[in-house]
This record gives structure tokens, sequence and C-alpha cells, in this order.
């Protein structure tokens, strides 16, 4: 998974951070949800995405980028050891699709937003399925195709979803993504459930910034106004928009503001975006420049960081902070009871699954670390290409993520290692270790 560049500096531009607490290995339990078949050459699980249902049963939506196929995952029981159903939803999506955003509707149905990367174009889809299982798929939707212009149209990219509950107790998605052709954010409103037909919907452009933006986008609604959290990467800075009136389509009815960056390091890769009890924005995302996870509390709705609303930075784990450290990628963000951050992520240098939990609301003091999931001691890397993060009715830990085995080249020990397999896993943590 490559991380796209920004444009780097030298100004700081969070407060100093506070070494977080060491903890050994979390006693969580670990499942294997998925691993794609028997024998080499399988590769499932990248761009997970979680909720739990009615039940506290993980569901799960990911990719198989072998096959090329849009798959979901429901499990029978908490933590995913027992009989798990898994089925293809959309077997189009080619090599690089993915991105996928899940959520349920009130009978439990999985409706998921997500990328189609085949026929050498790239397309915004959501998946609506009429049984818990997506054993019955409802409908399949474009939901934008981009336009005209050749060679090819590309859009759809990190998608994130929320649903809209109408008066009815229907639902209506609501999508953030990616329009790579524009290097524009986007957003679509949908009239209905499966997002047809055209007329029912809006594909508006939140940020085009006239330059790169709109990568790793999150959102959530605060009553019903769209809120943005994503990555412009041609200033390296993480941003926010918030939609006034709930229209993004009309530019003076969108706040955007800059996060974490201005002049300073390349950050905001992998946000995660929560809402707190006020409705203000929380953030978790990477700092590239520095290979460290950060979380940012924002002071008022919109994030504008003035001297009576400022936003709380902090560096939540650098990875030692001796330097050559990499953590903090593929983020997913939390709120516990009490309000408190709880984050998993990706450590690159260890090549583990890790979770921070906060001990009050900005992180201020230093947040627990653990290693949930440190694979097999050998050639397996966890936490790569995604990981989706929910606490469930009993306050544990729930995560979905990647696992993959890599080989390296004996010939050729210079060269990058291969990926022989990966899977698909599930780790449920106590909410105290």
């Amino acid at each position: 998974s490559g991380v796209p560049s920004g444009m780097p500096s030298s100004q700081p531009s969070s407060e100093p951070s506070s070494a977080p607490s060491s903890m050994p290995s979390a006693s969580c339990t670990i499942a294997e949800v998925d691993n794609g078949g028997e024998g080499d050459g399988t590769n499932v699980g990248s761009f997970s995405s979680l909720q739990l249902n009615g039940s506290n049963n993980p569901v799960i939506s990911y990719h198989d980028s072998i096959n090329g196929d849009l798959k979901l995952a429901l499990c029978q029981d908490v933590d995913c050891n027992n009989i798990v159903s898994r089925e293809v939803v959309d077997n189009d999506v080619g090599m690089f699709g993915g991105f996928t955003s899940l959520q349920l509707d009130g009978d439990s149905n999985p409706i998921i937003s997500y990328y189609d990367s085949n026929n050498n174009n790239g397309n915004l889809k959501l998946a609506a399925c009429a049984r818990n299982d997506c054993t019955e798929i409802g409908t399949r939707t474009v939901v934008d195709r981009g336009g005209e212009a050749p060679p090819r149209n590309d859009v759809g990219m990190f998608t994130s979803l929320q649903l809209i509950v109408k008066d009815d107790g229907s639902r209506s998605p609501v999508i953030s993504y990616r329009d790579d052709d524009d290097g524009a954010l986007k957003l679509a409103v949908c009239d209905d459930t499966t997002c047809t037909p055209d007329n029912a919907r809006k594909n508006e452009v939140v940020d085009n910034g006239a330059t790169d933006v709109g990568q790793f986008t999150s959102l959530q609604l605060n009553g019903g106004i769209p809120v943005i959290a994503y990555f412009d990467s041609n200033k390296g800075d993480l941003k926010l928009a918030v939609c006034k009136d709930g229209d993004c389509g009309d530019p003076d009815k969108v706040v955007k503001n800059i996060v974490d960056g201005g002049l300073g390091p390349i950050v905001g890769e992998y946000a995660s975006l929560q809402l707190n009890d006020k409705g203000y924005p929380v953030i978790s995302y990477y700092d590239n420049t520095n290979g460290a996870l950060k979380l940012a509390v924002c002071g008022d709705i919109t994030c504008t960081d003035s001297k009576e609303n400022p936003i709380t930075r902090r560096v939540v784990d650098d990875g030692g902070g001796e330097g050559g450290n990499d953590v903090g990628q593929f983020t997913s963000l939390q709120l516990d009871d009490a309000g408190n951050p709880v984050i998993s992520y990706y450590d690159a240098t260890a090549g583990v699954l890790k979770l921070a939990v906060c001990h009050n609301a900005d992180c201020s003091s230093p947040a627990s670390i653990r290693v949930v999931d440190d694979g097999d001691g050998v050639n397996e890397v966890v936490g790569i290409d995604g990981t989706s993060l929910q606490i469930n009715e009993n306050g544990d830990f729930v995560i979905s993520y990647h696992g993959e085995t890599v080989t390296v080249d004996e010939d050729d020990p210079d060269a990058d290692p291969m990926i022989s397999n990966g899977i698909l896993k599930l780790a449920v943590c106590p909410s105290s270790d």
C-alpha cells in the first residue's frame, strides 16, 4: 500500500508529546475469519470495515484482491470463533478495488460503499443486501462513474459511509470519497437506501483544492450535517470540511479548515473521525514526516483553531521516540463511554497491530499502548492494509484487520518482499489488561 506524498516542511504543529506507557501484549482473542482457501497465493482481508449487529456479533466487509471480489463475513458469536458466513457481494470490483465502508440498516442488513476498479475505470458503488448475511443482494448501484474524459475515469477511492435515518425509519446513504480525475473530495447524498435512480442522489464536489485533495476520507453526521476529515496530498495537511445546512454543493456553505499541517510536516493520512458529546471532531491520523500516531481534538464543530477554541494535537505513539520508527498507519478511532479515544493502528517498524487507549478526552495523559497481534514472529505482518475498530456492549475492543505472510527471494535478498498469503483476522480485547 503506497503512501501518497505531500510537500515536506520543518515547522512542528503539535504540542510536545507525553511518552506513552508501555504494556505487554494484550490478552486478546484472535480469530482467523477468512484465509481465502488452502495454499499459497491467496490474499483476502484488505480494506476491512467492521460493524456489530444487534446480537453484538461482528459483521465485516473486505476485499479479495486475488479474485477481485467484495466480500462480507457474518460472525455467529462475539469473537468470531464459531461458524462464520462468508459471501461474495460483488465479484467484479477488480484487483485494486476495495476501500469498503460498512453500515447496517434497521434490520441489520449490510449496506456497503466501495471502489470498483474494473474495466479500465474506477467507479463508486453501493451494495444493499436484502439479508443479514448478504446471501441475497438487494441492489448494486453505480453511484458515481465520473466524467467522460479519456483514457479512464477514476472516482470512488477512500469511501466513508454513514446513514441518515428518515422519518419513516428508512436509511439513506451519505458517502464521502475521492475523485482521482479531478483531485477532489466529493460527497454523494442518496434519497433512498439503494441510491437509485440517478435523479434521487446528488454527487457534490466538497473541496477541489485547486490541487490534490480527498484522500483518506472519514465521514460523520452531526444532526444530518456532513463532517469530513481528509488529506490534502499536495500540501501535506489534515483538513476538515463541514457542510452548513447539509448542503455540500454550494461552496459558500462549506467550511474548510486545516486541522494539522500548514507549514509543518506531512500529516493527515489514514484519518479516522468521531464526534464527541459536544459534536466537536476528534481525529486520529498518521504523521508521515515523524512516523508517529497523532490525535487532534477540535475546540468547536468546524475546527477553527481560534484563541477561544484551539485545537489540541497530541502525539499518541512515536514508536519510542528514538528515531527511525514508523507507527500510526491504518488508524481506526472510537470513543469509549467516557469520551476517551481508543485507536487501532499499524506499527510498520515491528509489523504488528497495536491499540492505543487514552485515559482522558484529549489523550494528555500517556496512552496505554498494547500490541494486539504480533503475527507469527517470523514473516507475518499484521494490521497492514486496514484496521477497523468497534467497542461492543461489554466494553471490549473489537478489531478487524489484515495479516500478510511475506517471503523474501533467497537468491535476491535486495528484492522487495512478496506476499504469499493474506488473511482477514479479528481480535477481541478486554477494556482492561
